[in-house]
């Protein structure tokens, strides 16, 4: 299964395997933020209880790093893999994760609780499918790797490809095959040892789009166009965010992609400020993927537009 992501990940390869629980996760490492080895992966944390296999990359790791620092913690190299395993040690998956900043897919085994974690970033940047073949759960970041078990389901979801032919894509939680479900956006799914083969536990989500709108349309206060676009800028150009990604960046570009590619592909603009003063963002427009359960899988009248007005309504109104 690793191998036919070799593309994906050149420069290093890991396994990890606890058999008493079945467990074996194995990583493809393209090297970025640490070329050495203390950027292997799946990597262990310093207590031992959680096992790491991580795909993307944390813009603000180095924040997170130094108040992991102050609270006592202790790094070995200085990837952000090891910020994200540390993260997790400390605060918890859920209490780490909403305070990375970045695109990633991960997959965390806690061998005290014995729970199988698989999470993704607020915005679906990097894929991450899952599902069951007879007694064997299958995850990984293309379906390709899942389709390399010997025991792989490939049954179509013929409800799922109508939903390709209608919106040119399969949103999440669905996927091409009847068993494999793909992880939607700022969601966390979790399984328990024992789990009973089929069995497919309710994601949870740990950020929403909504829940940030209505946070900032609760903290609207008076200000001149000038000073908005001022503020804007300045939200923009912090540290942990675009700044620091587009200084570091190894790819080149920064890309929005949701589970629904919807008018989420990149769509370059200028702010003018009335001064005159032009300041270059890349907008990212990007779609609230926690819609798209509702969505049916085949004879729906809910065509891209609607889908978008919607959207755009619901985003409207929670700020009135």
């Amino acid at each position: 299964m690793s191998e036919t992501l070799r593309h994906r990940g050149p420069d290093d390869n890991g396994e990890f395997l606890e058999e008493g629980a079945g467990v074996a996760l194995a990583s493809r490492r393209l090297a970025i933020v640490d070329l050495s080895r203390h950027g292997h992966q799946p990597m262990v944390s310093s207590d031992g209880r959680f096992v790491l296999a991580y795909n993307g990359e944390i813009y603000n790791y180095r924040d997170l790093r130094a108040q992991l620092e102050a609270a006592g913690h202790r790094f070995g190299g200085g990837s952000d893999t090891e910020v994200v395993l540390t993260a997790a040690q400390h605060w918890g998956l859920h209490g780490a994760l909403v305070r990375c900043n970045g695109m990633f897919a991960l997959s965390l085994w806690d061998r005290r609780e014995r729970r199988l974690h698989l999470a993704r970033d607020r915005f679906g940047e990097k894929p991450l499918y899952y599902g069951w073949s007879g007694p064997a759960l299958l995850f990984g970041s293309e379906l390709k790797a899942l389709r390399a078990h010997p025991i792989f389901d490939g049954e179509i979801d013929r409800g799922a490809l109508a939903l390709y032919f209608r919106h040119n894509c399969v949103p999440a939680p669905y996927s091409i095959y009847r068993t494999v479900a793909k992880l939607a956006p700022a969601s966390i799914v979790t399984f328990e040892e024992g789990t009973a083969p089929g069995t497919m536990p309710v994601p949870e989500a740990y950020w929403s789009l909504g829940d940030v709108a209505q946070a900032a349309a609760s903290a609207r206060r008076p200000m001149s166009v000038e000073s908005a676009i001022d503020e804007l800028d300045t939200v923009l150009r912090e540290e942990d965010a675009m700044e620091a990604y587009i200084r570091r960046s190894a790819v080149g570009v920064w890309h929005a992609s949701c589970s629904c590619r919807m008018g989420a592909e990149d769509d370059p603009m200028a702010v003018t400020s009335p001064s005159g003063q032009v300041r270059g963002v890349q907008a990212l427009r990007v779609v609230d993927a926690s819609i798209f359960p509702t969505i049916p899988r085949a004879n729906t009248n809910f065509p891209t537009m609607m889908l978008a007005e919607k959207i755009a309504d619901d985003i409207l109104r929670t700020g009135n």
